[in-house]
This record gives C-alpha cells, sequence and structure tokens, in this order.
C-alpha cells in the first residue's frame, strides 16, 4: 500500500503532480503496489540516436543560425551568385531560390526540394511548420536533429509560459533528476533501479542532467505529445519506488517547521520547496517566506567559530 494515488482524470494534468492526491505521499487506500508496475519493462523505448559533428568553417557558419532567425539581405550581398556553386543567378542570371534555414540564395539545381522544420522557429515561435531549404542545410539540419543543443532557459525561457505542455515536461525531468539521487544510492535491484532507468533513457540520459536541454528531435516530440508521456510514465514508477523502497523511503525529510512524522521529499514540486543553500525540504505552507532553519543554525555556528577563534588569538 505504498503507491502515491493516481485517479485517472481523463486529461494531461495541469502540473505534474496535480493528478497525485494533495498529498503527493499515499501509503494508505485501494491501492497496492501491484497497480505500479516495480519495473521499467512495460515502457517504451525512444529511438537511440547519435550525432558527430566534425567541426569546420561550414558547420561553424550553418550553426549560427540554428538559434537565431535571419532575415534577408539581398542578392547584391553575394555577389548574384549561388552560395553553394558560385553560379551566377538574379538579374539576367539563372532563376534562384531562398533558403528558410539561413536566407541566403541558390540556384534551382543547388537548392532543390527539400522541406524541413527549422530549431530557430520552434524556439523563438513556436512554429513546427516545414521550410523549403538547400540541400546542404537539409542535410546539416537532419545531422544534427538528435543533437541536445537548445537549452530553453538560455535561448528563450518565456516559452515555458506559453507552452503549457514544455512547462510541464521541465517539472518532470525536475522529478527525474531528484529521484535519480535515490536510485544511485539504492541497492534493491528488484524494484526500477539506476542501471534499468538509464537503459531506458539511452542516448537521451540528458533528460535527467538538465531539465531545460532539448534536440530538435525532442521539441518536435513535445508538439506530438510523445514526450510528455513516456516522461510521465518513467516519473511515475521512480516516484513509486522511491516511496516503497525501504532504504530510498529512509532519506526523506522532516519539516522542520510543523515537526510532522510524514517523511516528504524535494520531487514533490506541487507542496514541498527546497532550500538552495543546504537542499533541505520543507512543506511550502510552512516555509513561506521564512528563513531555513538548518542555514541559521550553520551560520550561528560558524559566527560562534569565528569568535572564539578571535578570542584565542587575543
Amino acid at each position: 500500500h505504498c503507491g502515491p494515488l493516481l485517479p485517472s482524470t481523463g486529461g494531461v494534468p495541469s502540473s505534474p503532480l496535480s493528478e497525485f492526491s494533495e498529498n503527493p505521499l499515499v501509503r494508505h487506500g485501494s491501492f497496492s503496489s501491484s497497480t505500479w508496475p516495480s519495473s521499467t519493462s512495460d515502457l517504451s523505448q525512444l529511438p537511440e540516436e547519435t550525432c558527430v559533428l566534425q567541426a569546420t568553417a561550414d558547420t561553424e557558419e550553418r550553426l549560427a543560425y540554428f538559434t537565431e532567425i535571419p532575415s534577408e539581405e539581398g542578392l547584391f550581398t553575394q555577389d548574384f551568385r549561388c552560395l553553394t556553386c558560385s553560379t551566377h543567378i538574379g538579374v539576367q542570371g539563372q532563376d534562384y531560390r531562398v533558403c528558410g534555414y539561413d536566407k541566403r540564395y541558390y540556384c534551382k539545381p543547388c537548392f532543390g526540394n527539400f522541406s524541413i522544420v527549422i530549431p530557430s522557429r520552434i524556439i523563438y515561435n513556436w512554429d513546427h511548420n516545414k521550410y523549403r531549404v538547400s540541400k546542404g542545410n537539409f542535410d546539416f539540419l537532419n545531422q544534427v536533429l538528435s543533437a541536445p543543443n537548445l537549452d530553453i532557459s538560455k535561448l528563450n525561457v518565456s516559452l515555458y509560459d506559453h507552452v503549457p505542455e514544455l512547462a510541464k515536461i521541465r517539472d518532470y525531468r525536475r522529478m527525474l533528476n531528484m529521484t535519480r539521487e535515490y536510485l544511485v544510492r539504492c541497492n534493491n535491484k528488484d524494484e526500477v533501479s539506476f542501471e534499468s532507468v538509464r537503459k531506458k533513457l539511452g542516448s537521451h540520459a540528458y533528460y535527467w542532467d538538465s531539465p531545460h536541454l532539448y534536440s530538435t528531435s525532442d521539441i518536435q516530440r513535445v508538439f506530438s505529445g510523445q514526450l510528455l508521456n513516456y516522461l510521465k510514465k518513467i516519473v511515475q514508477r521512480t516516484i513509486h519506488h522511491v516511496y516503497c523502497c525501504a532504504r530510498c523511503s529512509s532519506f526523506g525529510f522532516i519539516c522542520e517547521y510543523c515537526q510532522s512524522p510524514k517523511p516528504i521529499f524535494a520531487f514533490e514540486l506541487a507542496t514541498t520547496d527546497q532550500c538552495a543553500g543546504c537542499a533541505s525540504v520543507y512543506h511550502k505552507a510552512c516555509k513561506r517566506n521564512l528563513s531555513c532553519p538548518k542555514c541559521v543554525r550553520r551560520r550561528k555556528l560558524k559566527e560562534q567559530r569565528a569568535g572564539t577563534s578571535l578570542v584565542r588569538e587575543t
């Protein structure tokens, strides 16, 4: 009777923990531990993806447009020549096309007939439409499709406010990161283990390293809903393990404000706050704007030791 109570809401919750009970730590009720499988064997796995990109001047130039939306500057900036083959284009030259990725100009043979999503347009406009691009840029964008080089927190953190699904995924990844700290120390190999989750994540291990890092293919999975459902299932199982495992649950925190004997955990984002200074966890309703008791004690102890040392020197 240790699994979190997850009533069917018939839709996506407004926050990752809203579908748990008011207090996510539910160790009673009509749900047995068999309700939530204690392994990851039934979880679908995302395709393994690798990106090997050689550092060349051409690559560096193409990467410059990865996180910015350029504007057309006119054929004269290319001396009326195709960027790839230098064929004369435009006035008294061959027909040309404008690439949707770099806004540069190409002759029709070099341009081809290729369309793909543009990373910068997704990041800044949440635009998942495909745009016609040159063959060279099409090949490049396909090559870096799985590279986790889009940091939402640095590029456009306001995207979380405008895309609810992305905000939920951020919180699920925060919870996944927090539960990892328990799995790493756990020696119970019969249930969800660090190794089983690591294998399930595969080449997407950065999901639990940073909540803000994405590849272009990740962003597409956000748009389709696949990534939210995938992370939701993994987090449900890792949290269930922490609650049920005697060793993992023993690392829970006691709120120093209310002194409730029921342990609380940092991954209970809806109801707890974690101190940035000492990592202690408290109920949000208890802490409010109060100072962290543990940090206060540490500061006083440091001041006392400094005072004692000063007395000895004199």
